[in-house]
């Protein structure tokens, strides 16, 4: 008889709860597969390090690996922030419990997800929940609004670092 909209299609009860500090610190959550792009993460945080000379910022990429292939992937993750010297400052957290995600997100400060035409970006969704600033890809479901309305990379085009 009634309709119920249903919004976001995620439980966001256990996010909503977090309070307290948050560290100078940026998030990602995502899949370590290609069209995540965490390659131009790792290559726009490199940026904002030569920019503005902060040391004290981390970059933390949470995720999961389904078979080699992401394994290689996380490997090679880790040597770019070697050779462009952030490897001190870029964590990576592999295969979490959600005790563990729960606990960097309640850190965090900025969230980024960078995929290219995301279909909906449960990710950002998340962050929001737990109250993390969410830079987004400005393509599909963030740009159009399925998640969010604000904290898009400026001008961004695809395969462009910031």
């Amino acid at each position: 008889d009634r309709t119920v909209r249903l919004f976001p299609p995620c439980n966001t009860a256990n996010y909503l709860q977090i309070t307290g500090p948050r560290s100078p610190s940026i998030v990602s959550v995502a899949q370590f597969r290609p069209e995540k792009d965490h390659k131009l993460q790792v290559e726009a945080f490199h940026c904002f390090v030569e920019k503005t000379g902060r040391s004290d910022v981390k970059l933390t990429l949470v995720g999961g690996v389904r078979n080699d292939e992401d394994k290689a992937r996380v490997a090679e993750l880790q040597d770019l922030a070697i050779t462009l010297g952030v490897e001190n400052l870029v964590e990576f957290e592999v295969s979490v419990p959600y005790t563990r995600l729960h606990e960097i997100l309640s850190q965090s400060l900025i969230g980024l997800h960078t995929m290219w035409n995301e279909h909906f970006g449960i990710g950002v969704v998340e962050f929001m929940a737990a109250g993390i600033i969410p830079i987004a890809h400005n393509s599909g479901g963030p740009k159009n609004g399925h998640c969010c309305t604000w904290g898009w990379i400026p001008g961004y085009d695809q395969g462009t670092v910031l």
